[in-house]
């Protein structure tokens, strides 16, 4: 335990594993953190909070540059965003596409991440970052209502994928998400 421990249970957090930086979203105050909002530590004991200047929706997904621990995605219901700077500025990366998942591809500027997309259907896409180009990758076979939640993107070879849903079925791809086999789940 290095902090908070019984006070708050961050149901919405990432972490930079490369960099230890961790990211969370609080719904209320605790002993660390006095108001609702984005925070970062850098060695999970003391907790700064980020501005959010440019997003003005709650996140529902975070995901934390394994990399470069101020680069951090939120995915909110009015669109999908990036920060550079730990959190205290944020441009919109997609506007149509709510990113409820994803993992950055080591040593490029990419995302791999699960969306919602403004149909209601759900999809997986490769961003470039400093773009916001998308290109669709396949999305394995998911049951009504399932979506992406937790991707990795291998370290070593950036052509193996591995995905979970809440449903608790599992996915990896060898070929960069063009083809998936189920791992977990599918009874």
């Amino acid at each position: 335990t290095l902090s908070l421990s019984g006070e708050a249970d961050f149901h919405l957090m990432a972490a930079s594993y490369g960099t230890g930086t961790i990211y969370t979203w609080t719904q209320g105050p605790n002993s660390l953190m006095p108001t609702k909002g984005l925070y970062y530590s850098l060695d999970g004991i003391v907790w700064d909070a980020a501005d959010m200047e440019g997003m003005d929706a709650d996140p529902l997904a975070l995901i934390a540059d394994p990399e470069k621990s101020s680069r951090i995605v939120a995915g909110t219901l009015s669109g999908s965003y990036i920060s550079a700077d730990y959190g205290k500025n944020f441009n919109l990366l997609l506007k149509d596409q709510v990113i409820t998942g994803g993992d950055f591809v080591r040593d490029d500027m990419d995302l791999i991440a699960g969306v919602l997309k403004e149909d209601g259907s759900v999809g997986l896409i490769r961003v470039d970052t400093e773009s916001g180009q998308t290109t669709d990758l396949t999305t394995p076979s998911l049951a009504a209502r399932e979506y992406l939640t937790y991707i990795a993107v291998s370290p070593v070879d950036s052509n193996t994928i591995f995905m979970v849903t809440p449903l608790k079925n599992g996915f990896v791809s060898y070929d960069g998400g063009k083809t998936w086999k189920q791992i977990l789940g599918g009874e």
